[in-house]
């Protein structure tokens, strides 16, 4: 946000859980659907160490690169 780029941030149970972090992070940051979110340029998604190898195994959102290079316990 420093380096003027404007960031949507997403979740599954929906952008209204996200206005405390919008509220912080400032003028620059929103909220949206994860519709939206999956439209724009560059997509960052973080899941849960424990759910690498599911995230894997349905290929959204998630290289193959990364699969293969990651060991799923």
């Amino acid at each position: 946000m420093q380096a003027g780029n404007r960031v949507l941030l997403s979740n599954l149970s929906g952008p209204g859980l996200l206005t405390g972090y919008v509220a912080e992070l400032g003028l620059l940051v929103s909220a949206g659907a994860v519709a939206k979110a999956a439209q724009v340029e560059v997509v960052f998604r973080a899941v849960p160490r424990a759910d690498i190898g599911q995230a894997c195994s349905t290929g959204v959102l998630v290289s193959r690169e990364f699969c293969n290079s990651h060991e799923l316990t």
